[in-house]
């Protein structure tokens, strides 16, 4: 079969075959994701993630250290905050973008994309118990007041 008569797609002036569009996104050509919207909306909310996890873990750092009380423990926690941040900025962008944004790639804002991204990287702790608050309400998992979110709330101890 000749490359003349395998179908091809056009994307913005340049002609892919149809495995090339795939091969392309994985070795992230420039030209690709500089010319995908949407591509580049996912990259600004990972880097803004990072941005925002970095924020609080700075942040988290420097009183622990201003108080003398910083304990070698937290070290991982310190270094994970960009990661976590990064991937909840991606996870909570793709869940709105799958339901609750409507309209264009080219529609949606990058400025409030990276802004966003950067408060759900700040937050990742209260993101992560809205987004599980949104799966039990949107699957129907019935829990009781105490139990929304992350970890339930402590039960008042009586004495007898």
């Amino acid at each position: 079969m000749s490359a003349d008569k395998k179908t091809k797609t056009t994307t913005e002036n340049v002609t892919l075959l149809p495995g090339q569009r795939l091969y392309r996104m994985l070795l992230l050509d420039p030209l690709f994701v500089l010319t995908n919207h949407e591509i580049r909306l996912v990259i600004i909310a990972t880097m803004f993630g990072v941005l925002g996890g970095s924020t609080h873990a700075i942040a988290s750092l420097t009183a622990w250290i201003s108080m003398d009380k910083l304990n070698k423990g937290w070290g991982w926690w310190y270094f994970s905050r960009p990661f976590i941040g990064a991937a909840m900025a991606v996870i909570t962008y793709l869940v709105l973008r799958a339901g609750f944004i409507s309209g264009s790639p080219t529609a949606i804002n990058d400025f409030g994309v990276a802004g966003f991204s950067a408060l759900v990287g700040l937050m990742t702790d209260e993101i992560t118990r809205k987004l599980r608050d949104v799966f039990d309400s949107l699957f129907g998992i019935a829990k009781s007041k105490g139990e929304k979110g992350d970890s339930p709330e402590p039960v008042p101890v009586t004495s007898d």
